[in-house]
């Protein structure tokens, strides 16, 4: 494995007008790393390395010349020496190299941004050449006309905030992350959790994608109403509350003789409509769908439920439902059972005529 040095460097500034520099500890400010095929051996090397980078004059310009290695005072002059490590620690998880903010030391003159300088360390180790980090509030921003930004991809293993993340109208985020809050977790891999507070109470709003159950979720514990502008999808949507639309409602129910097996008429349809009631009624206050009071009609669930109880289900609140569109066969069938019974009806009349009209002796 080759050994070549690389020009790295590390600026940083504190709150107070602080301006601390690190380079390597070589002339060229350059620190020693393995190479393979342009990549980095292992990240504890490159960390080691970088642990023992020593002050040099600050100077805020990729193409400025190193500068003289310098001192903090006694032998106080390498990067994991405090400070600065008071303001900045860098370790690793895995094969990622960290930069670490130690809110906990950081209680004097506070750590205001930091930059790093060298063009190979910074692609193989994945952070921003040349860029102000914030190590609270920042902007992943496009345009870069924020302070508080970074342009460049951001590829990390694990990614920390202290306070608050934003991003512009031109930023893009493609993501497998899960977002725990608090001790709110969907526990499904591939997922997003968006919250809203309302006092003292989170609210979930969980999307995503259940790797589990191979579908798309949106589902939320709140009890008040959500608006979509738009919903488009290929696959099924289902919906643990009511549907309200202002607009038409278009659905085509699956009905091709080819899916269906054991297919019968129903029998004795008219007897089971004439144990249906049509009635006419007021919402009482143990639904909340309908306005308290209002006048409506339809038809009594557990009437339907002793004919055919297949179109009744128990829901989840513990009342009854309708399938009001099954009914149709029900109702298809009795107006043709009924017609017949007309047209029997009207060929004993008409034999009934004939035979008066022979007493009569009518032609």
């Amino acid at each position: 494995m080759a050994q070549i040095d690389l020009p790295f460097r590390i600026l940083i500034e504190t709150c107070g007008g602080t301006s601390l520099s690190f380079c390597g500890i070589n002339s060229n400010g350059e620190i020693r790393v393995d190479d393979a095929n342009n990549g980095l051996e292992t990240v504890a090397e490159l960390a080691d390395e970088i642990n023992l980078m020593q002050t040099c004059n600050y100077l805020d310009n990729p193409n400025d010349v190193w500068g003289q290695l310098g001192t903090l005072g006694g032998s106080s002059n390498q990067f994991q020496d405090t400070p600065p490590n008071s303001y900045l620690n860098v370790d690793y998880d895995g094969d990622f190299l960290r930069f670490t903010h130690d809110v906990a030391n950081d209680t004097a003159d506070r750590l205001k941004r930091y930059k790093f300088f060298g063009s190979h360390v910074c692609n193989v180790i994945g952070y921003p050449e040349n860029m102000w980090i914030y190590p609270e509030t920042f902007r992943f921003d496009a345009s870069g006309n924020n302070a508080h930004s970074i342009r460049s991809d951001v590829s990390a293993n694990k990614f920390y905030v202290n306070d608050s993340m934003q991003f512009t109208d031109y930023s893009r985020v493609t993501s497998n992350m899960q977002f725990q809050v608090d001790s709110v977790s969907t526990n499904k891999s591939d997922s997003l959790i968006i919250w809203r507070e309302s006092g003292s109470v989170v609210i979930p709003l969980v999307m995503g994608y259940d790797a589990e159950n191979n579908k798309m979720i949106v589902s939320s514990s709140a009890t008040s109403e959500a608006s979509f502008g738009s919903i488009t999808t290929a696959g099924n949507i289902t919906i643990g509350g009511e549907v309200r639309s202002t607009g038409d409602v278009i659905a085509y129910h699956s009905s091709d003789e080819r899916l269906k097996d054991n297919i019968r008429l129903i029998d004795n349809p008219v007897e089971k409509v004439s144990k249906l009631r049509g009635v006419q009624f007021e919402w009482n206050d143990s639904q909340n769908t309908y306005v308290c009071g209002s006048a409506d009609t339809g038809i009594i669930a557990q009437d339907v439920q002793k004919v055919l109880p297949e179109l009744v289900k128990e829901r989840s609140d513990g009342y009854l439902g309708i399938r009001y569109e099954k009914l149709a066969g029900l109702l298809v069938e009795g107006i043709k059972e009924q017609q017949q019974q007309i047209d029997e009806l009207k060929e004993q009349n008409k034999i009934f005529i004939e035979e008066i009209k022979k007493i009569r002796g009518e032609k």
